[in-house]
């Protein structure tokens, strides 16, 4: 993956690469996000530990502006290959518009929630595009329930 620095337009004081910390954990990850306004949706991809998974959230007003937004997040754990989603699979996030996000997976380890903060490394040079990342999020029952 490569990751470049621009700190040019709206979408960027969010969108990018931030390198995560957990409170009172050894586990350290990654989320990758962007915004897509013309659907008024933000989508990323995270990994916490052995977890790996997706985002969703929906309207993106204030987002960049410090407004504490909730999220909804698919996962799969990369050692059992376990998948989680539905109900409870949430959490909440808020981006300072200065390269800086702390929030928390409700859920995500054991039905523990999770704390993290995390600061922007750079923007993804090429991020998935919206309709990927709608399938990626749509996988998950699909896989669940081996519909094809």
């Amino acid at each position: 993956m490569t990751v470049m620095m621009n700190l040019g337009t709206t979408c960027d004081l969010v969108s990018g690469f931030y390198h995560l910390s957990v409170s009172q954990s050894e586990f350290t990850g990654y989320l990758s996000f962007s915004l897509f306004p013309g659907a008024a949706q933000a989508w990323g991809s995270f990994t916490i530990g052995s977890k790996i998974g997706t985002i969703r959230v929906d309207g993106i007003s204030g987002l960049a502006d410090g407004e504490e937004r909730s999220f909804g997040w698919r996962s799969e754990d990369d050692e059992t290959k376990k998948l989680k989603f539905g109900r409870g699979c949430d959490g909440r996030f808020v981006f300072d518009g200065q390269g800086e996000v702390r929030g928390c997976f409700f859920g995500l380890m054991d039905g523990e929630a999770i704390e993290f903060e995390g600061d922007r490394e750079g923007i993804v040079e090429d991020p998935l595009e919206f309709g990927e990342f709608q399938d990626e999020w749509d996988d998950f029952p699909r896989r669940a329930y081996g519909r094809t």
